[in-house]
């Protein structure tokens, strides 16, 4: 599957050229302004249960069924977990926690932007399911989220940053702070910061503020289970 955010995109939505960095830097450098929008926009579940959501999304654990519902899906779009720039199934995590007190990943085959999965092993009768993924405000391959990856990415590059830096220490890692920062690489990150306001304020596909405090949602550790192994 190609790309959600390409090269292409970033030299739509901005006025980099090659003169200012390498397509290959930027290439590099998109992954990390993915990871940024996703962090700043996105809730992230860890271990969250699937069960019974409504008659449609019944989520089913019989021994036969594979298909399911992680969820907020229809309310919220899937995003990307892994910084690969699209959505795919490496961006969901399921697992099986039996009532046997043993527990497995469960490999995801398929899934949709909606948050429809589905997994090639049928979770057997009485198992629990849990989930961990990223829920955003609008499909990915909305035209504000690939502009706001892009708006993001441009700041970086402006900044004059490395992209061996980030393999080094990771997006979070990196203070940006403004001595770094040339006039280009504020007026990048302000619109982005605008964009990312806007989204979040104006029914972005929920219409939802999320404050930074809530924005992780951890669920308790579960306990009691061996260590697990992948189907």
């Amino acid at each position: 599957m190609a790309p959600t955010v390409t090269l292409y995109h970033l030299k739509m939505f901005t006025e980099i050229d090659t003169d200012d960095i390498s397509d290959v830097n930027l290439k590099e450098l998109l992954p990390y302004g993915m990871e940024g929008l996703m962090s700043d926009i996105g809730i992230r579940h860890e271990l969250v249960q699937i069960k019974y959501i409504d008659a449609f999304r019944k989520n089913t654990i019989n021994g036969t069924n594979t298909d399911f519902y992680v969820p907020d899906s229809w309310d919220k779009y899937l995003g990307d977990r892994d910084g690969d720039l699209e959505i795919n199934t490496d961006d969901v995590e399921v697992w099986e926690y039996t009532n046997t007190k043993t527990r497995s990943q469960l490999t995801v085959s398929s899934l949709d932007e909606y948050g429809h999965v589905t997994v090639s092993t049928a979770p057997a009768s009485g198992s629990e399911l849990y989930a961990s993924y990223i829920a955003i405000p609008l499909r990915l391959s909305n035209r504000r989220m690939i502009e706001a990856c892009c708006l993001l990415t441009a700041s970086l590059a402006y900044r004059k940053f490395d992209p061996s830096d980030f393999k080094m220490i990771g997006y979070r890692g990196i203070k940006l702070s403004r001595e770094r920062a040339n006039s280009s690489a504020e007026v990048y990150n302000n619109r982005y910061k605008a964009l990312i306001h806007s989204i979040m304020t104006s029914g972005g596909g929920t219409g939802v503020r999320v404050d930074a405090t809530s924005r992780h949602q951890y669920h308790e550790p579960i306990t009691g289970y061996n260590e697990p192994k992948r189907q």
